[in-house]
């Protein structure tokens, strides 16, 4: 029978008869370690994510590393401590590749130990985290873990008894997904604690914030993802987001914007849980919302004024119950004045707060009478408003001095102050 695959790592496959592919070709990196060479074997092999650097197990005990450099590679054989084999290997996202020994110990392709399993304890499972970083699996179930820091450097969360782990994995930014626990996957509970009004309606202008919290039985916070969904009072369903990150150290918020639920009735929240080593778990509420509060649109300030001043007809906009404006994009309000098509000032805000202020300086307008317009385009007619009138640009206000500074005076007796009045 000819060759078959047996492991691969990113680039690279090992070979049945323990040679690796791609073999030694030109620009491959290390060409001259592709062929474990007369008598040996690649057992095992671990490659860095994407590309790059890699290592393998070999038959005498020994692994090999290739490591790329800026300015080409290097390779180097890692022989074992005297008395004993490396019998497994992995490599992280960094470059650095970890070696298992038959006696317990973790050694780095730079020759340093960073872990040594307690006396008659044997490593099953290995992961390189990152440069100094990384965990084990003991033949007990227990972890060993190394130069982990921050939420990572703890296995999973489980309740008392099920301390029992068959595997760790590569990192992946959540400490909880890299062991596996042995045994069923472990029940939690997920809760949500929305943000709601309490004097008024549920707006279809309102931004709800929602609370996710996931735990165990006991009450203890694990870390996680969730996937968050809603479904329109239409039954169409779609997604929040990115998946939402939990962290027991934080309460995970979700926001659930204006955007999301134009429609007025009943919206539904689903939130789905799914991290190892916990049970999948799906939790819903519904919001209720109604149309947007009416809009007051009031006026303030001169209706008459000198070009140049900032003192003009100026407009406030507010809801009647104190809820949001529906602000979606630019221009929903403008001011703007017959006869001068370039005269249109468009209100730009972002917030989500009530209210909005403007004022007519902002169309810099030259003397003359106007009529002028305010126009804002809502959610619908119950909150949209409009304001048409007459205004008058004066030219800009004359200024006089006067000064009672004496036309002469004898030497020695200049004033020490002149008066000015405009």
């Amino acid at each position: 029978m000819g060759l078959k695959y047996t492991s691969i790592s990113s680039h690279i496959a090992l070979r049945s008869d323990g040679t690796l592919d791609p073999a030694s070709v030109p620009g491959e990196p290390c060409p001259e370690m592709r062929d474990p060479g007369a008598g040996l074997r690649y057992t095992a092999v671990t490659a860095r994510p994407g590309g790059g650097s890699w290592a393998v197990l070999r038959s005498d005990g020994a692994f090999v590393y290739c490591d790329v450099l800026a300015e080409g590679w290097e390779t180097k054989v890692v022989a074992p401590p005297a008395g004993t084999t490396f019998i497994g290997i992995d490599m992280g996202d960094q470059g650095e590749a970890v070696g298992a020994t038959a006696d317990g110990r973790i050694v780095s392709s730079s020759g340093t130990q960073l872990a040594s399993a307690s006396a008659g304890r044997s490593i099953v499972s290995l992961t390189a985290m990152g440069v100094g970083q990384g965990a084990a699996v003991l033949d007990d179930g227990s972890i060993l873990s190394w130069g982990l820091r921050n939420d990572d450097a703890a296995p999973p969360l489980v309740p008392a008894g099920r301390e029992v782990f068959s595997a760790v994995s590569g990192y992946n930014g959540y400490g909880q997904h890299w062991a596996i626990v042995v045994g069923d996957p472990i029940p939690v509970k997920v809760s949500l604690d929305p943000m709601l009004p309490t004097d008024r309606p549920l707006r279809v202008t309102d931004s709800v914030r929602v609370g996710v919290a996931a735990t165990l039985a006991d009450g203890t916070p694990i870390a996680g993802q969730a996937e968050t969904t809603v479904r329109s009072p239409d039954g169409q369903t779609h997604a929040l987001g990115e998946p939402l990150s939990m962290w027991p150290s934080d309460q995970a918020e979700l926001n659930f914007r204006r955007a999301q639920h134009e429609q007025i009735g009943t919206h539904t929240l689903s939130v789905t849980y799914s991290s190892s080593p916990y049970v999948t778990t799906t939790v819903e509420t519904s919001f209720a919302f109604v149309e947007p509060s009416p809009v007051e649109l009031t006026t303030s300030g001169p209706t008459t004024w000198h070009q140049g001043t900032e003192r003009t007809l100026c407009f406030r906009l507010a809801t009647e119950d104190g809820s949001s404006l529906w602000w979606t994009r630019n221009g929903q309000a403008t001011m703007s004045v017959e006869g001068d098509p370039g005269s249109v000032y468009e209100l730009n805000y972002s917030s989500e707060g009530s209210p909005a202020e403007s004022c007519m300086w902002a169309l810099d307008l030259r003397p003359g009478t106007y009529t002028a317009h305010f126009d804002y385009d809502s959610w619908g007619d119950v909150d949209s408003a409009s304001w048409t009138g007459q205004v008058v640009v004066l030219p800009p206000a004359v200024t006089r001095i006067e000064s009672d500074l004496p036309s002469s005076w004898r030497y020695g007796q200049m004033p020490d102050f002149v008066g000015v009045a405009c």
